[in-house]
This record gives C-alpha cells, structure tokens and sequence, in this order.
C-alpha cells in the first residue's frame, strides 16, 4: 500500500473538516508536527500527525459539526457517541489514573484515538549490559 499523506488521511477519517481551508489545514498540520515523533511512529506518522490535528482542530471549533449529523460544532465538546431512537448521549471522560498530560486527548475521539495509536508504539529504555 502505498504511503498517504496527513491531508489524505485527515480527509478519509475527519470528514467534517473537508470544507477547511487547505492553508488552515496546512496551519494545523505543522503546529502539531513538533509534538508527534517520527521515528516512534515509524509508518503511522502521518495518520498520527493526521489525528493530531483532527484533535485540535475539534477542539477549535472547525468542522462541520460531528460527522455524519447535524449536531452543531460547539456543542460536540467531550461527546463520545450520539444516539436518535431512545435518546442516548454519551461524554468522554478521563480514565482512572490517566496521566494529566494527556487529559485533554480524552476530550474528542480524535484524541482518543492518538492515545490508543501512541500506546502501540511504546519506546521501551534498555539499560547497558
């Protein structure tokens, strides 16, 4: 498969954001970059670079709202899911001993899914022999 680039990604897995301009895009994109490490992520750099910025961007109030629904941009803060028959509306939360340094990723599922990507590539420290 052949390597996509952030902005592929962002639009294949952010939809709401399809309407940004590319040069907010482009913004977005490079102020995260510093803080993803290419060589942890090795070939998933992009798609981390790509829910990096879907996460700041979310929590900017870009987008067209929570994908798929015509819930509005403001109101989606902290919203894990939405359910029409029955009404059911649940709130991301921070899981019980979460590093504080990582609180603000439990706020969209955008970040909730960065956590999840950079816990698969954990950088283990080996002492010398």
């Amino acid at each position: 498969m052949a390597t996509r680039t952030a902005a592929e990604i962002l639009t294949m897995i952010a939809p709401e954001f399809k309407k940004v301009e590319e040069d907010v895009v482009s913004f977005w994109f490079e102020l995260v970059k510093p803080l993803v490490n290419e060589r942890r992520f090795k070939g998933q750099y992009n798609y981390a670079v790509a829910l990096l910025a879907a996460h700041k961007m979310k929590l900017s109030g870009l987008g067209d709202g929570m994908a798929g629904t015509s819930i509005a941009v403001g109101s989606t803060q902290g919203i894990a899911s939405v359910s029409e028959g029955g009404t059911s509306i649940s709130f991301v939360g921070t899981s019980a001993g979460a590093d504080s340094m990582d609180d603000e990723y439990s706020k969209t599922t955008y970040g909730l899914q960065y956590l999840n990507l950079r816990k698969q590539f954990v950088m283990c420290a080996t002492m010398g022999d």
